[in-house]
Parts: C-alpha cells; structure tokens; sequence
C-alpha cells in the first residue's frame, strides 16, 4: 500500500448533501438551495473507491457494514458521519427552544402594569379597585408572586414551593390550629361585659396600663385617672370616665396575654355605649376616648375601622386648637388654660399625630392634617413623672423619666418619616420616559 493510502490527499472527493427532515433557513424558503460539503470517508481514500454523500455511512461502507469515518484537518482527528446528524438535532433543539423563548417574551405581561397593577385590592366582591399605597406589602408580595410564577413552566405558584416544603407548611398551620387557646379563647366577643372586675384585679390592670400602654402613647394623666377609677367604683355616671376605664382594662388585657383577647373585646363593647354621650363634650376627654380606640383597635381587629377612628382624632384636634403653638395654651372660646391641661393638649397632639403619620404611610396617601413638617411647631410635652404635673405647675424637685423620653424618641421617630416621605407626594413633571 502507498503513501497515500495511509495519509488524507490535499485534495478529495467532494459532493454535496442536504439532509432530510433538517430545519429549512431562510434561503431554502426563497428558493435557494444549501450545500453541505462532505469529504470522502477514510476507507474510500484507502480503497480508492468512489465515495457517496451518504450519512450516517456511505454506500461502501453501508454494503460492507463498515464504520465510515472521515480525517477533519480542522480538529485533526477522525469523525464519525453519525456527528453530523448530532449537529443538525442540536441545531433542531437549539431552533425550537429559541421560538419559545421569543414566544413567551412576546406574549409576557407588561412589568409595568404589573407593577401598577399589584397594589390595587377589592374590600368588596363588586366594588372597584383601590390602591392602598407602595408601602402596604401588597404590592410587592403580589410582584414577587408574579415573578416567581414566570419562571415556572405551568406558570403556576404550584412549581415555586415544593411538595415537602409544602407539607412542612401545612403541617405548621394544623399544629396551630389544633392548641388549645385557639380552640377555647376566642379573639373576638359577641356579648359585652356587664360588670367591672373586682377592685383589686381593675388597680393591677390599670397598673399594666401604666407600665406597657403608657410608655408608647402617654394618654391618661395617671393620678387623674386613678380618681376617675376611684369615682367610677363609686358610683359616677360620667360617660368619658366610665368609657376610659372599661378601654383601659381591655387593653390591659389585650396586652396581657392572647388568652385573655376576647374577654378584652367583651370590656370593649361594654365601653362602647358610653362614647356617644362623650362624644358630645367635644374637650381633651373626648380625644382622650377616640386615642383609646385607636390604641386599641391597633392591636385588635375592630367593628369601627382605625382610619375612621384616627381620622376623627384629627378633626377633633383641629377643632380644639391642638395643632398650633400658638393656640394650644388657650380654650376655643379663648381663656388661658392651666398647667396640667396644656400639658395634656401637647400629648394627645404628638399621639395623635404619630398614629396619623402611621396610618397614612401605611395607606400611602397624604396626612390628613395637609401640612408638610416645616409647618408643625408644637412642643412636647414635659418628661417628669405624672405626679409632679399639677394644674398650678411643674414641681420644681421633678426629675426627667425614662417613660416620657422614649415616648417622645418614638414621636420623632415619626416626624423623621414624615420629613423624608413628603417628597413622594410631591408634583413631579410627567415623565417622559422609564429613565426620566
């Protein structure tokens, strides 16, 4: 055998090929015709036989039920023809992955409204859409989910959380809800409580009130309050005095334990008939009931919304004059008020408007004292114990407590938020595009 059987000739058998079945380009759809040049297989070259365009194997090979290989001076080895229909399925798969890849983008919603579109709920089967605002969670959590479904193949939620995991959730929730105080104590009361508790058991529970609900929200002046407790078991029929003492022990017992949820909701409801008559007073006793409910309904899901129960503080303190300096030291039909009643006017303008500020970032809409932070200019309020706080003055032996300065850190914590969210309603120039 010569030389050149055993090493490839510079120049080969060529001829032209188009494979079955392959995925026709664009030339083939306009007439044109593509051709696939093969090289005589190595054993025609050492045969010097006539070598076809057969594939997987040539006709030689195929009659002989041979391996047809050919020399590749590009990888420098020998290939297999069967490589060529390894090629053209890739190229086949690679195609039809590609046409469903432009097919979903093609037909993905728009992030845009998807983005607009998470945050709008329906309170009710056949009402309208609302917005509850960028900082409620629902938006993000419903952008998150739509996401996450994207990346599925059935587009369902199904795919993101796995069987196990799943399982593991369910099993969380059914371990919940078979203990005990979910099956026994109820969160919430149909029937109000008739009579206060013992006199002991209301003196440890308005001391819970002091020690937990007062040091956040400072609304009850204790040493008052303790007489308004004394007049009540005395018999008094004053309608703020008997409404704040049924809310104080309802929140008492609503921070005590969950246990204790639905007789705090019964001492609620018991108070309850008492706040139209306070209502009708229109002075510092009747913001003083409305930051209750608030404070209350905070906590607990209640039959009167916290946006209408706060939002009526709010015009209550307008109507009073507590959101100036200049008018919180004076009545509303202009007499000088004493000590102990200014004092009073600057907490519930700093609770008020923290539970204000709260509501509306939560919501994501306006406050609804409509003025920016630069316009708010009413001090706070004195930071020494209650007892030292009289009608004539401040007692001149009174020292700072910790109770009434991390009420007021909390106060500016929230005129901080405001400040730094104010511009997010701010009229901005309508944008021209996404990067303006």
């Amino acid at each position: 055998m010569d030389a050149g059987a055993s090493k490839p000739p510079r120049s080969a058998a060529r001829g032209t090929l188009l494979p079955k079945g392959s995925p026709q380009s664009p030339e083939e759809q306009m007439g044109g015709r593509i051709a696939h040049t093969l090289t005589a297989c190595t054993r025609c070259r050492q045969r010097k036989s006539r070598c076809d365009t057969g594939i997987p194997r040539c006709g030689p090979c195929q009659r002989s039920d041979s391996k047809c290989v050919y020399f590749d001076p590009v990888k420098n080895t020998t290939v297999p023809r069967t490589y060529i229909l390894q090629l053209q399925d890739k190229v086949r798969r690679l195609h039809e992955k590609l046409a469903q890849v432009e097919s979903q983008i093609e037909n993905s919603p728009d992030p845009e409204l998807m983005v607009r579109g998470g945050g709008l709920i329906k309170f009710k089967e056949n009402d309208e859409s609302r917005f509850l605002g960028p900082s409620s969670g629902i938006a993000i959590t419903r952008f998150v989910m739509e996401m996450a479904k994207q990346n599925t193949d059935t587009k369902s939620i199904k795919e993101v959380v796995n069987e196990i995991t799943a399982k593991e959730i369910k099993y969380v929730f059914t371990k919940e809800s078979q203990k005990p105080t979910s099956k026994i104590y109820p969160l919430i009361s149909s029937v109000a409580q008739p009579d206060l508790p013992d006199r002991g058991l209301t003196e440890r529970l308005v001391d819970l009130f002091m020690a937990k609900a007062q040091y956040m929200l400072p609304t009850l002046h204790e040493p008052s309050f303790r007489q308004d407790v004394d007049a009540v078991y005395n018999g008094s029929d004053d309608p703020c005095q008997n409404f704040q003492l049924r809310i104080v022990i309802a929140i008492s017992m609503q921070k005590l334990s969950t246990q204790f949820a639905g007789l705090a909701d019964a001492f609620y409801l018991a108070a309850l008939p008492y706040l139209d008559a306070s209502i009708r007073k229109m002075d510092i006793s009747t913001l003083q009931c409305f930051v209750l409910i608030g404070q209350y309904s905070l906590l607990t899901p209640t039959r009167t919304a916290a946006y209408w129960v706060v939002g009526t503080a709010v015009k209550i303190c307008q109507d009073l004059g507590l959101t100036d300096e200049t008018t919180i030291a004076t009545s509303p039909t202009g007499e000088p008020l004493n000590c102990l009643e200014v004092d009073m006017r600057r907490r519930l303008f700093w609770i008020v408007t923290s539970m204000e500020y709260g509501l509306s970032h939560s919501l994501g809409r306006p406050s609804a004292f409509c003025v920016t932070h630069d316009h708010i200019n009413v001090k706070f309020f004195e930071i020494v114990d209650d007892k030292y706080i009289t009608p004539q003055g401040v007692s001149p032996e009174a020292q700072p407590i910790m109770k009434k300065c991390i009420a007021i850190h909390f106060f500016k914590c929230a005129f901080f938020k405001l400040k730094y969210g104010a511009p997010l309603f701010e009229k901005r120039d309508t944008p021209i595009d996404d990067r303006s």
